[in-house]
């Protein structure tokens, strides 16, 4: 990527930053939510893509065999890294937002 390319992406990024909190009823400290979702879902297809030709050859290699596997089988056994990522940012959430009660209580 030239530098070029990555100051319109910066720019672009900010304006659909600006847009969302603009046209949104989420309040500075919430709009985040969603835009950590889009990104985490991302993240997701990208590393799937990433394995979908090494879950395609397994699954090939299997049709027709007493192995034979479903094609979401095996790709729910190749995205266990993913799970485990979710699973880890789920906590992390839980904490911040107890995290965020406690200081909501502490400063009203």
């Amino acid at each position: 990527m030239t530098k070029e390319q990555l100051k319109q992406l910066e720019k672009d990024l900010w304006a659909a930053a600006d847009n969302l909190r603009a046209n949104s009823d989420f309040k500075s400290s919430e709009y985040s939510t969603p835009v950590l979702g889009l990104i985490f879902l991302k993240f997701a297809d990208n590393n799937y893509r990433r394995h979908e030709a090494e879950i395609m050859a397994e699954y090939q290699k299997l049709k027709g065999t007493r192995r034979e596997k479903k094609l979401s089988d095996i790709a729910k056994r190749q995205s266990k890294r993913i799970i485990n990522f979710v699973s880890r940012i789920c906590a992390a959430q839980a904490v911040n937002r107890r995290w965020q009660d406690q200081v909501k209580r502490a400063f009203p």
